[in-house]
């Protein structure tokens, strides 16, 4: 199985907790982990009724490539800490749209 973890407006504290139970106890069905899914949308950044999460944000309003930086530095804060607690993890995607 692919497990993937909340990043738009997740707790890399919490992501990590779950990694860590999700790795102990389904190992050997576990191939790796997703940080996230399809940045590339501009919902993912914009969706009505989803607050926002100031840490991923287009620097160019519109234009949902320009919030790569920030969606990368996020996303690599999050596995930092995810490899913190469960060091042998492994990581795909995210997946696009």
């Amino acid at each position: 199985m692919i497990y993937t973890l909340r990043l738009l407006n997740g707790n890399a504290n919490e992501d990590a907790e779950i990694a860590r139970y999700i790795q102990q106890h389904y190992e050997a069905q576990l191939v790796c982990f997703q940080i996230g899914n399809e940045p590339d949308w501009h919902s993912y950044h914009t969706a009505p009724g989803h607050p926002a999460d100031p840490r991923i944000f287009e620097p160019v309003l519109n234009s949902t490539g320009s919030a790569y930086p920030s969606f990368l530095a996020t996303w690599n804060t999050f596995a930092s800490t995810i490899n913190d607690s469960v060091p042998s993890a492994k990581y795909t995607g995210p997946d696009t749209g």
